[in-house]
């Protein structure tokens, strides 16, 4: 089952948003081959107070883990789906059996029909290229509410 950003989710608040930059520190780990669209969402997340590692493929961000898990109590992966190698609806799998606690979101510009044929039988949040920051923040803050 697929499950698109939920819309239950509310904007943030500028109590939120603060509380983002001040307190509620997370670590990120951004798994995105192309190299700007990487260092712009490093650069972006790090702005708003965010603890970002980023990689360039889904074996690499696996040696990340180890460091990642050391650095926040919350955490959160965001994959793009389409990784040379190991794409990452295979390697949100592996992060689930090594680390469950880190909340993975798939990003993607694909289509709904590769959408539904990667995430099937898959309960997997995804945000739709070019990502939105309002839901992209939403999404990470709110993470630790999901079932």
């Amino acid at each position: 089952m697929r499950h698109p950003c939920p819309d239950n989710l509310k904007p943030l608040s500028p109590e939120a948003e603060q509380a983002v930059q001040d307190a509620h520190r997370r670590a990120v780990l951004i798994v995105e081959d192309e190299r700007v669209a990487r260092r712009a969402l490093a650069t972006l997340l790090a702005a708003h107070g965010f603890d970002t590692t980023a990689a360039a493929s889904a074996e690499e961000a696996l040696r990340l883990l180890e460091d990642l898990q050391n650095r926040a109590e919350q955490r959160v992966a965001l994959v793009d789906l389409n990784l040379p190698g190991m794409n990452g609806v295979e390697f949100i799998s592996r992060l689930e059996r090594m680390d469950p606690s880190v909340y993975p979101v798939l990003m993607t510009a694909a289509s709904d029909e590769v959408i539904d044929e990667a995430l099937r039988d898959r309960s997997v949040v995804y945000l739709r290229k070019p990502l939105d920051l309002g839901q992209l923040l939403t999404v990470i803050t709110n993470g630790e509410e999901r079932n």
